[in-house]
């Protein structure tokens, strides 16, 4: 210990740098007077979306703070208790995830007291309750200028986007993960329209609307350098004249241009249609480049490389990609590939390097006895000449007749040394936990510490000796979704898994809301956990964050 504290300050604080506020206290504070000193001269980052159960503080060195309620339940209530986000007067970014209602006002009143927040991302865990709260009223009406200059959110329509605009002039970079389809842009003067000449990236997913509607909202950035926008089963945004008059007339500045348009309203003219953002204009003056997919019942058209995180890889019957354009790299950005099985049984010349989630899809082949073999050495093989699956975290295997399950993990374990989520039927689990599969369990216990189990029945176990089976074998989960009949068998898997400190149980049938959630309360009065109940679709979603001493 002594060779270890004669380093120079600036050594811990560059290994500081490798960890986030949690570590550095767990690790640090109250050691000696030195480093409580040190770790009030750092700026801290406080990232609780998968920190245990456990409170601290630092308020007045903190500049970034995370909270999720989707990931672990009541989190952001929790942290509320105890602290109160006035406090942090020098935080420059907050991330709030799955906000409610509630949750609104004490952000309203907060702003005014962060001076220096600069990047917010707010996201709800139900769209209509924000949208009937008005997200933009977050913002205004406010006496001064909020200094925010990045904002992310969802759920907008395109009336409070554009009040949005009016309230943060000093919007920098604006993300809209979601446009809902309730307007009315007519209240809206051209002259209101134009006025986030600050604004240089805007990234919008899931606009519902015409090209007028599209057209209207970029007159509000002239000076725009940077434009991603991703559209779904619109077949208005596949004219390539009307861009390039609005990109000419208007976006004088916009030098990036990402996009993702997609219709199943097909006419006899597509093919020209898409062919048209090939042009001098795009490929020449712009160095837009652009590849389609044209099928039966669907187009595609996108720029290279593929700006979305998600992708689906599956066979289509007309044009697919133009080899001429492998240099472009058109999947680097994807981070979530799923892969329709029947791709494997055809040349294809589509790589992901760098996914971090997998799932595998049995839409066609394998699941109608047509005859398809797979060995699973071999299945692994090909897999590998589509995805880098040394990158793979999250694995999604559906149930597949013709696939031996152990012998596939068996091989696919060896390709994914940082695999350490996994999602499977229960029937699937409950043949993992014999003995004929002892060390594969062994291996997969090493690895695995989220487990999700598909929802589609009424209880993923449905004897105490599965659940006993499955906690002997699986003993490292520490976050798991699965289905219940009875509260009893969540229980036993909060008190026989060790590691467990955070479940989502779905319950399809014979509970009210109300009713599960008092006797939810009743039969855990006395323990160490948070809890809620809420609808997803037609079940209910209890989800239990524990506290482990």
């Amino acid at each position: 210990m002594t060779s270890f504290e004669r380093m120079p300050n600036e050594i811990f604080l560059e290994c500081f740098d490798y960890l986030n506020a949690y570590e550095i206290y767990q690790s640090f504070a109250n050691l000696n007077s030195r480093f409580d000193e040190l770790i009030h001269t750092v700026r801290l980052c406080l990232d609780f979306h998968h920190t245990p159960k456990s409170t601290f503080s630092n308020k007045r060195s903190t500049y970034s703070l995370k909270l999720s309620n989707d990931i672990i339940c009541g989190q952001i209530d929790v942290f509320l208790l105890f602290f109160s986000l006035n406090q942090f007067s020098h935080l420059r970014l907050l991330s709030l995830s799955g906000l409610k209602d509630d949750h609104l006002k004490i952000l309203k009143s907060t702003f005014p007291s962060m001076p220096q927040l600069s990047t917010v991302y707010l996201e709800s865990v139900n769209d209509r309750q924000l949208i009937k709260n008005r997200m933009n009223e977050l913002f205004s009406p406010i006496k001064f200028n909020l200094p925010i200059t990045n904002l992310t959110f969802q759920y907008q329509n395109c009336t409070q986007l554009i009040q949005i605009l009016h309230d943060l002039p000093m919007l920098n970079y604006l993300h809209v993960k979601h446009i809902s389809s309730s307007y009315d842009l007519d209240q809206f003067s051209p002259i209101e329209l134009c006025n986030a000449v600050h604004l240089q990236k805007l990234i919008i997913y899931n606009f519902p609307y015409s090209f007028e509607e599209i057209k209207m909202l970029l007159k509000c950035t002239p000076n725009l350098i940077n434009l991603t926008v991703s559209v779904r089963a619109n077949c208005d945004m596949f004219d390539a004249c009307q861009w390039e008059d609005l990109i000419t007339s208007s976006l004088h500045s916009l030098n990036i241009f990402k996009f993702n348009f997609t219709t199943m309203y097909l006419d006899e003219n597509m093919d020209s249609k898409l062919k048209q953002f090939q042009t001098d204009f795009w490929l020449k003056k712009h160095q837009w480049i652009t590849d389609y997919v044209l099928r039966d019942d669907q187009a595609i058209i996108y720029t290279l490389p593929w700006h979305l995180s998600s992708c689906i890889l599956k066979p289509y019957k007309e044009k697919y990609f133009d080899q001429s354009k492998r240099k472009y790299r058109r999947f680097d950005d994807v981070r979530c590939l799923k892969i329709d099985f029947d791709i494997l049984s055809e040349e294809t010349e589509c790589y992901v390097p760098f996914a971090s989630s997998l799932v595998l899809s049995t839409n066609a082949g394998l699941n109608n006895n047509d005859g398809l073999e797979f060995y699973e050495k071999q299945f692994v093989e090909r897999l590998k000449m589509i995805v880098n699956l040394s990158n793979v975290k999250s694995l999604n295997i559906p149930k597949i007749h013709q696939l031996n399950l152990s012998l596939f993990l068996t091989e696919i374990l060896k390709e994914t040394p940082r695999l350490s989520s996994l999602t499977l039927a229960p029937n699937d689990l409950l043949m993992l936990c014999t003995d004929e599969n002892v060390q594969l369990c062994r291996s997969l216990n090493e690895k695995i510490t989220k487990l999700q189990l598909y929802c589609d029945s009424s209880n993923s176990f449905k004897s105490s000796d599965e659940m006993n089976r499955f906690c002997d074998r699986f003993s490292n989960i520490s976050q798991m979704t699965c289905s219940f009949s009875k509260i009893e068998h969540l229980l036993y898997l909060l008190e026989h898994l060790p590691q467990i400190s955070v479940m989502s149980g779905f319950f399809l049938h014979q509970f009210d809301r109300h009713a599960l959630y008092s006797q939810f309360e009743k039969l855990t009065s006395k323990w160490n956990l948070i809890f809620d109940v809420d609808h997803v679709k037609t079940c209910l979603r209890l989800r239990v964050w524990i506290g482990r001493k």
